[in-house]
């Protein structure tokens, strides 16, 4: 689903900023705001997805008048998971540090377009 994400960002280092760029002393925490911005709103719409798609299969399996006995498993790797895991949570956050500040706003669209697919 973010593979556009990481595409955008690929072959840049997270150390790769403009020298000529007179940034103030705080820039980098403007990067780290985004950063935490943009991977807030990809867990709030993985969990708005996966909440909505158990929601489904339940009225699904009621309309049908099916028993649902997806609750008593207890096997975690059986269950949706509703969170990124930490290493799809470093993997979004490295690609988010190769953009660069004036690449924000085309991101930021781009997510907002491609989450409204998703939904």
């Amino acid at each position: 689903m973010l593979k556009w994400l990481f595409d955008m960002a690929v072959g840049r280092l997270a150390t790769e900023k403009d020298d000529d760029v007179d940034y103030d002393k705080i820039s980098g925490n403007d990067d780290t705001m985004m950063i935490d911005l943009i991977l807030y709103d990809v867990e709030a719409i993985v969990f708005a997805f996966e909440t909505e798609r158990e929601l489904h299969k339940s009225r699904e399996c009621l309309r049908n008048r099916v028993p649902d006995y997806s609750w008593l498993v207890t096997d975690t790797s059986q269950k949706p998971k509703k969170y990124l895991t930490l290493s799809e949570r470093s993997r979004l956050q490295r690609a988010c540090e190769r953009i660069r500040p004036e690449e924000w706003s085309k991101l930021i669209n781009l997510w907002k377009a491609r989450s409204k697919v998703c939904q």
